[in-house]
């Protein structure tokens, strides 16, 4: 594809979501498991003209200035393209609330997408940070050593690189302070 060089990998990876997306609708709907709610197909042709008058607006802004010949010029290519997509923004955000989209409508929808997603995160974390300290302390157990050796043996480590770093500096806090312990 000369015409659209890499810009045709985009498009490739776009046209083949778009029609998985697709086929798994018609799947779902020609088995039964997915009906949609009234309201659907307005709520789709407010967000397409929405959509149509941004790119509307991309396309002639963007036309209107010669990128290839402002090569030189990065920061004013870095302007004009963020003012681009501000004005973008505008007139997307300004077509939905003139076909009677409200921020409140979102609010509630990120609201409970976002708990859901935090609550997923902690757990998840937790997760692993249960994981990580079991196979830390299997590992050291298989090694033949107690966890708390372990934990002494890391601070000794600590206050000699600490030592280190103050004889390479003439620092005599750091390195006093690096030699407070049992392991001294």
């Amino acid at each position: 594809m000369p015409f659209i060089q890499h810009a045709g990998l985009a498009l490739s990876v776009g046209l083949g979501a778009c029609i998985n997306a697709t086929m798994l609708y018609r799947g779902l709907r020609s088995r039964g498991i997915y009906v949609p709610e009234q309201g659907w197909s307005i709520f789709l042709v407010k967000l397409g003209a929405a959509l149509s008058l941004m790119a509307g607006v991309a396309l002639a802004l963007s036309g209107q200035v010669d990128w290839i010949g402002m090569k030189g010029e990065k920061l004013m290519r870095v302007g004009l393209l963020g003012g681009i997509i501000v004005a973008c923004m505008l007139t997307y955000f300004s077509a939905l609330l003139a076909m009677g989209f409200r921020v409140r409508d979102f609010c509630v929808f990120i609201k409970r997408s976002l708990t859901v997603t935090v609550g997923i995160c902690l757990f998840l974390l937790l997760l692993v940070t249960f994981l990580s300290w079991y196979m830390i302390k299997s590992v050291i157990r298989q090694v033949g050593q107690e966890p708390a050796d372990v934990v002494d043996f890391a601070a000794q480590v600590w206050r000699q690189y600490a030592a280190s770093i103050a004889l390479q500096r003439n620092d005599t806090t750091v390195s006093s302070f690096a030699s407070y312990g049992k392991y001294s």
